[in-house]
């Protein structure tokens, strides 16, 4: 229909949206999910996800920036779900002063005040990191898809941005000919970070962002059930 009548049409949106759950992927199973709120807010995101990739806009790069969106609050909710389950706030709270740059001296009372950053960090240094190894976190990447659609920041300059990455690689590349060490300075693991991000919204895959979410919320179940 909407090849015939066209995709923005009334009637052809109509019924795409009646029947947009047919065309879904699989959704996540988050059964495991004790607290029943929270599961129902994960599951309600996670259909937006689904949706968001279905959406009436034909520009493919929105599409894939509003499933990003709907994919870290699943993220979020379910490493705040992680943390709170697994130890005594506190025992949490001070591993993140020991591993991570969040503020010493500001008194938190609940994971959820928290910022996401530091606990995002700590979790995938428990799950993800090998010692000596690299780690390209997709989970980093959508936080950063996410922040541009909340903020409008480094996307606007990405074909700069880009340039700049390139250069860097080039830099690494050649310090590694020359058997030198190329320390990276926060500046550029920042570029790192926001290039991989643009790479990842350019090709707009859903399949990797998708998979990521799988995998988080598969490593969360059997931690809490061990």
């Amino acid at each position: 229909m909407g090849m015939i009548r066209g995709k923005r049409d009334k009637l052809y949106l109509k019924y795409k949206n009646k029947y947009k759950r047919f065309f879904r992927d699989g959704l996540i199973d988050y059964s495991h999910v004790k607290e029943e709120e929270v599961r129902k807010v994960l599951e309600i995101d996670n259909e937006r996800m689904e949706d968001s990739k279905l959406s009436w806009s034909d520009d493919l790069r929105e599409n894939f920036k509003q499933y990003c969106v709907n994919a870290y609050l699943q993220i979020e909710a379910l490493i705040n779900y992680y943390f709170i389950r697994v130890k005594k706030f506190d025992e949490v709270l001070k591993d993140l002063r020991d591993v991570t740059k969040i503020d010493k001296k500001k008194e938190y009372k609940a994971i959820h005040q928290i910022p996401l950053l530091f606990k995002i960090y700590l979790f995938e240094r428990l799950f993800y990191y090998n010692k000596g190894g690299y780690y390209d976190s997709t989970i980093i990447k959508i936080q950063e898809i996410r922040n541009d659609q909340l903020h409008r920041n480094f996307l606007k300059n990405n074909v700069q941005l880009l340039e700049d990455y390139s250069l860097l690689l080039k830099k690494i590349e050649n310090a590694g000919k020359a058997k030198k060490e190329f320390p990276l300075s926060n500046d550029d693991k920042s570029l790192i970070r926001q290039a991989k991000a643009i790479m990842l919204m350019d090709a707009a895959d859903f399949s990797e962002v998708r998979n990521a979410l799988i995998d988080l919320n598969e490593k969360i179940k059997l931690a809490l059930n061990e």
